[in-house]
């Protein structure tokens, strides 16, 4: 607070004085649309919308589907990845956890 009292102002602002225009107009002023030039761009899209994650819809909601090279790769059997994924949304394929009540744990299939 002590800087800003001591400082000496560098530029008088133009919004403090009583003699400076309006920042905005206090009547409405009509726009000629034809005047304006105004370049559309194309949209820009994420990975997500172009690129989506493949699902399938079992049991009412969607459920990604786990690659095969998952199953081969972990040495988990297909059944199991499937299991642990329609009963835990926070299953990771991979590596084979979940969370639950803010731990991380092991998916054991029955």
């Amino acid at each position: 607070m002590a800087s800003l009292v001591l400082a000496k102002p560098t530029e008088p602002s133009s919004l403090k004085v009583a003699s400076a225009p309006d920042l905005w107009a206090a009547t409405p002023v009509r726009i000629d649309r034809s005047q304006q030039n105004y370049e559309r761009l194309p949209p820009v899209y994420s990975t997500y919308v172009t690129k989506p994650v493949s699902a399938e819809l079992t049991s009412g909601r969607l459920a990604p589907t786990a690659p095969a090279s998952v199953a081969s790769h972990t040495g988990l059997s297909t059944a199991h990845l499937d299991w642990c994924s329609s009963r835990y949304r926070s299953y990771n394929p991979e590596t084979n956890p979940y969370r639950s009540s803010g731990q991380i744990r092991t998916c054991q299939s029955l």
